[in-house]
């Protein structure tokens, strides 16, 4: 809502007195909901924004590349002066260092689970694009493949309709419906389950899904956004989905012997991301430019 560079006037912030931006979500990319109109102004605030900066950190390498390409399509909109040279300016000043997350280092063994238990945490908002999950996982209902549903996220007035008409479709498989208050029961619920499972349209990042494959889920993640990028090659070739249905169908093939081995690699592949390996590279990076 506010750009760098209008903190800058307000404050009467000196030319030595740096400011480092750091972007968790940009809005050029950002999907609409159905029915809304693009408002540039929010993009041009970011864009602002890092012009104003003397430094931007981007979550992750995805993000930042998208900004980047966001903004030399829409300045290539302009009708006459087109200042490309600012996407060269900003990229030149730009770094990524993923978010800090507060993993878990504690050794546990991931429970043999019969039936497959299938979660899926994340906002229940258009953006994190539920149908998508909810239509491949009526489908495996409808076939008669036996599992359990978690469904977490937190939810806001606009739910999208899709979260009843599951509810009451998918009713027998269900064994956690909404937001769990409690920090405890939700890392016990990531413990217990086998898969986490994501179809968002927007992701910068993915917290929600390295807190679960931190704790042994294994990652079916669609081919798109920041996921691919979270993945070691050798879990990329085989979590990393073009068609969730399918994927879905060959998880159910998987031996115990199999699951238990992948759940390994993900909490290893995880660590990279927790606070203790991340907290160096913000330290390195404020060393450096001295602030």
């Amino acid at each position: 809502m506010l750009s760098v560079a209008d903190i800058r006037a307000y404050f009467k912030l000196l030319p030595h007195q740096k400011i480092v931006s750091y972007f968790h979500e940009t809005q050029f990319s950002y999907p609409l909901k159905k029915g809304e109109n693009f408002d540039i102004q929010y993009g041009l605030n970011d864009i602002s924004t890092a012009m104003a900066s003397d430094f931007c950190l981007f979550n992750s390498n995805y993000h930042k590349n998208q900004f980047l390409k966001d903004i030399k399509f829409y300045l290539k909109k302009m009708p006459d002066f087109q200042p490309l040279w600012i996407k060269d300016q900003i990229n030149q000043k730009s770094s990524v260092i993923y978010p800090c997350c507060e993993l878990s280092t504690t050794v546990f063994i991931k429970p043999t689970n019969t039936p497959l238990k299938i979660l899926y945490n994340h906002r229940w908002e258009h953006d994190k694009n539920p149908e998508e999950f909810f239509n491949s996982i009526f489908k495996l209902s409808q076939e008669g493949f036996n599992f359990d549903l978690y469904i977490l996220g937190e939810s806001y007035k606009n739910i999208p309709e899709i979260f009843s008409k599951a509810q009451t479709i998918l009713q027998k498989h269900i064994k956690q419906f909404g937001y769990v208050k409690s920090l405890d029961n939700y890392y016990s619920i990531l413990k217990q389950c086998d898969f986490v499972v994501s179809t968002s349209l927007q992701e910068n990042y993915g917290i929600s899904v390295i807190e679960a494959m931190n704790y042994g889920c294994i990652g079916l993640l669609p081919d798109r956004l920041s996921y691919p990028e979270l993945l070691p090659t050798h879990l990329k070739s085989k979590f990393i989905y073009s068609d969730l249905y399918i994927a879905l169908k060959e998880m159910f093939k998987m031996s115990n012997i199999k699951k238990s081995k992948y759940s390994n690699s993900f909490i290893e592949a995880m660590q990279k991301y927790s606070t203790k390996n991340l907290v160096n590279e913000l330290d390195n990076f404020f060393e450096k430019i001295k602030l």
